[in-house]
């Protein structure tokens, strides 16, 4: 059995990105593969949901990749949650994992990225995205980001996706942010992929995977960015920067005993941007 072979790999969203990633695994035949993805197949998702049919619409996305993966590689063990990823179980799930892939837009890989760090888990986070400006394609590509535990910089300090810390206030806070012109009032814009611009970022996703895990890297790549229309594809180290989610001494392979990191509702404790939270 191959080092690959005796993985325990997680995938969180279950759609465009996600969908080649767990097929390679699947076809690298990995021990085992947890999915999370609370959303069901609709029409919107047949362009770009590898191996969905008119015939899937409707099913849980989990439920169509666990049968995808099965008929594959009918020995790999598969779990999956029709569930959000904030919940506690899940998460919970998750830290027992040996690799995790992010396959989202939303700031669920700021939680995620924390939950890798504080269980010393890899995590693969990908993107991908198409942008149109006066009818005309302004940027067509993706990017990865490799969090390995222990290298000093993540998600949180790098800055990368400050943007998405608004989804951890409380409804109110947002109406005050939006009033007084901090954030957009569209938060929930997102650009559509394709399937071939999908594939092309989940390879390479999988490729820094594999690099990693096979020892074949000889430098600390933090980001891999695509763009296609200028013909970019260029890897990158980032500074050390160090914050609570990813510096040894602070949540660092502290495990279940580092708060979750979940959307704030009316009510609930309001989530700390992690600079803050080494300020105090």
């Amino acid at each position: 059995m191959s080092l690959v072979g005796k993985l325990d790999c997680g995938v969180v969203g279950a759609s465009a990105l996600g969908g080649p990633i767990l097929e390679m695994l699947a076809r690298d035949k990995v021990r085992s593969i947890m999915i999370c993805d609370p959303d069901c197949i609709e029409e919107t998702n047949l362009n770009r949901l590898l191996g969905a049919s008119a015939g899937d619409i409707g099913r849980p996305k989990v439920e169509f990749s666990a049968e995808r993966i099965k008929r594959i590689s009918p020995e790999i063990e598969v779990i999956s949650f029709q569930r959000s990823f904030y919940e506690k179980e899940v998460q919970a799930a998750f830290s027992q994992v040996d690799v995790i892939f992010g396959c989202v837009d939303s700031g669920a890989r700021l939680s995620i990225n924390r939950l890798a760090l504080a269980n010393l888990i890899p995590y693969f986070d990908l993107g991908a995205s198409i942008e149109v400006k006066d009818r005309l394609l302004n940027f067509v590509g993706g990017q990865i980001y490799n969090v390995i535990p222990g290298r000093n910089v993540c998600l949180c300090c790098s800055g990368a996706f400050d943007h998405l810390l608004h989804e951890y206030n409380s409804p109110k806070d947002i109406d005050f942010e939006v009033a007084q012109g901090y954030i957009r009032g569209d938060v929930d814009e997102s650009d559509p992929s394709v399937m071939y611009l999908d594939n092309c970022v989940a390879g390479l996703g999988y490729s820094e995977f594999l690099k990693y895990v096979l020892g074949r890297r000889d430098d600390e790549i933090f980001k891999v960015y695509y763009e296609e229309i200028s013909n970019k594809l260029v890897s990158s180290r980032c500074s050390e920067a160090g914050c609570i989610a990813c510096r040894d001494g602070d949540y660092l392979g502290k495990g279940d005993k580092v708060p979750l990191m979940i959307p704030r509702k009316d009510g609930d404790f309001k989530f700390i941007n992690p600079l803050e939270e080494q300020a105090r």
